[in-house]
């Protein structure tokens, strides 16, 4: 199935922007996860769950003005009336007794939200159903049509108000910028020259003249597609700090998986520790996390959270050489209800990622921004949702600043045959070096439950 046609997908607890990239990647009208550095589906649950919480104690406080209204009104009717009529309310002016809304949370009580579809911070379960289809954007070549589609599912569990376990399974296509179009330099490495360890270029052996240097990278039709499988388990806890200020506190983690070009993302890249060429996963990992989200914005119109913590790899392993220290992940989500129907989401994020051909950590900064709309009522769990996923490309290799793509591919073993072009194979003779990864996906959803958005 191509790209242009939709796929259904069941989105199980997971959130996120396409991951390894600054692409695709999540926002606040209720999002997904990215990368190894995945974090947003959780940071997008604990938004959710701020927000319903929001809900249940303006719902209890305009319940309480109420009740206290109408017990002022029936003492006022056994009362002796006033020698004077009271002075009429100023325009705009809240009932006597009413709570206005001043966006904060209030005083922590006992107030439980009804349990209920829409509410997936009450006791209960949630889900999400959705059908999307992925649109790259940008200058990708021509085999960005070969994008597939994914499977999505998300899940939320709540034993009780203050608790929700989250899981979750997403798949997501991409198609990164600069690996289809245009020509790079060829290299030999020297060890099949009997010279050492080092690269030569094509070009002082066989001449500028001949077709094997550079090498056009259309003309080797590699399909850098990638699809990503993400997985990730949250235990997300509520917590009032002094009465007033909930925060929500998520151990998470998350492991993503990944194919390109149709097959697993096994390929060769320069290991700077045994100073040669290894095999490695260029998109495969685990992490483990630990973040807090507090709103910094309530109200009935706009509601924002962020999101920070720490992150590290559950191992690290072939490139990875800067050891296995802390990483912040961080995130805003910002949503503003336009009406009790349609949402427009804002969320800039500042991912981590430490996958095994890195030799050292990447931090990355993306942007979601998108709408949805809930058709036939504002209760109604149906939905449609567009938004774009972004970002800055991250780091590319020592000494090549501000390049993305495919670098140079050097011929690592089968020489002349690698050299060539003809015998040239990414996974087992040619190696490729890789500028910084970038992407921009379009999404369109459509869908029964709680909008989500992709990884980044």
């Amino acid at each position: 199935m191509n790209s242009r046609l939709l796929r259904v997908g069941v989105l199980l607890g997971l959130t996120t922007a396409v991951a390894g990239l600054t692409a695709p990647g999540i926002g606040l009208a209720q999002v997904a996860p990215q990368t190894v550095g995945a974090g947003a589906p959780v940071a997008e649950s604990a938004a959710n769950m701020l927000r319903n919480e929001w809900l249940a104690r303006k719902a209890a406080r305009d319940a309480a003005s109420a009740a206290a209204s109408v017990r002022r009104q029936a003492l006022a009717q056994t009362s002796p009336a006033p020698l004077t009529a009271p002075a009429p309310l100023a325009s705009g002016a809240p009932a006597p007794g009413a709570t206005p809304d001043t966006g904060g949370f209030g005083a922590a009580g006992s107030e439980t939200p009804k349990p209920g579809f829409l509410h997936p911070s009450s006791p209960g379960i949630d889900y999400t159903v959705d059908l999307s289809s992925a649109f790259p954007y940008g200058n990708v070549g021509i085999n960005h049509n070969n994008l597939k589609g994914g499977f999505d599912a998300q899940l939320f569990l709540s034993p009780e108000r203050y608790t929700r376990i989250l899981a979750g399974y997403y798949n997501v296509d991409f198609y990164p910028v600069g690996f289809d179009t245009g020509t790079v330099p060829t290299y030999i490495q020297n060890s099949l020259l009997g010279a050492g360890a080092g690269r030569t270029n094509c070009t002082a052996i066989v001449g500028s003249g001949n077709p094997i240097c550079p090498a056009p990278l259309h003309t080797l039709q590699n399909d850098a597609g990638v699809q990503q499988r993400v997985a990730i388990l949250a235990l997300q806890k509520i917590v009032y700090i002094g009465g007033l200020l909930p925060i929500v506190i998520s151990p998470s983690y998350i492991a993503q998986r990944s194919s390109i070009g149709g097959s697993d993302d096994v390929f060769l890249a320069y290991d700077p520790n045994r100073l040669n060429y290894q095999p490695v996963h260029l998109r495969t990992g685990e992490e483990k996390n630990l973040f807090v989200s507090l709103p910094f914005a309530s109200s009935s119109k706009l509601f924002g959270v962020s999101t920070a913590g720490p992150t590290w790899n559950v191992n690290t392993c072939c490139n990875n050489h800067a050891g296995n220290g802390i990483q912040l992940f961080e995130e805003l989500d910002l949503r503003y209800f336009a009406s009790p129907q349609t949402t427009i989401f804002f969320q800039p994020s500042r991912i981590h990622q430490y996958y095994p051909e890195d030799p050292y950590p990447q931090n990355e900064a993306t942007f979601i921004e998108g709408i949805n709309h809930k058709f036939g009522g504002k209760h109604s769990p149906f939905f449609i949702q567009g938004f774009v996923v972004s970002g800055t490309p991250s780091n590319p290799p020592y000494g090549h600043t501000g390049r993305v793509g495919t670098i140079d591919v050097t011929c690592v073993t089968g020489f002349p045959a690698c050299a060539t072009l003809a015998g040239a194979n990414p996974r087992t003779n040619t190696a490729v070096t890789f500028g910084g990864f970038k992407a921009t996906n379009i999404i369109l959803q459509v869908g029964i439950g709680t909008p989500s958005v992709v990884p980044i």
